[in-house]
């Protein structure tokens, strides 16, 4: 903590949620956070996601866009997904 020094802690729950919404702006893996989002706790296959943000579930647009979302922690799954269980608090 000495090292780190002075920090403004991750809000919790939804405004966690809206930190990394307003962090992604306005790319294709925001409109895929906020779509699981407004499932959870419902998990969504690939290929509902891609019909409800606008995207081809099989496109390496689609497949960046997870790829990051996982990198962050923000979804969880592979094959169903669905946003990280830490906005929920």
């Amino acid at each position: 903590m000495q090292v780190l020094g002075e920090f403004e802690p991750l809000p919790t729950g939804k405004g966690l949620l809206r930190y990394w919404l307003n962090e992604l702006g306005n790319s294709g893996a925001a409109r895929m956070l906020e779509a699981l989002s407004a499932v959870y706790p419902r998990a969504m296959t690939k290929e509902e996601l891609g019909a409800r943000v606008n995207l081809s579930h099989s496109s390496g647009s689609f497949g960046t866009y997870l790829s990051r979302l996982r990198t962050l922690e923000l979804i969880e799954g592979r094959q169903e997904l669905k946003a990280s269980s830490e906005f929920a608090c």
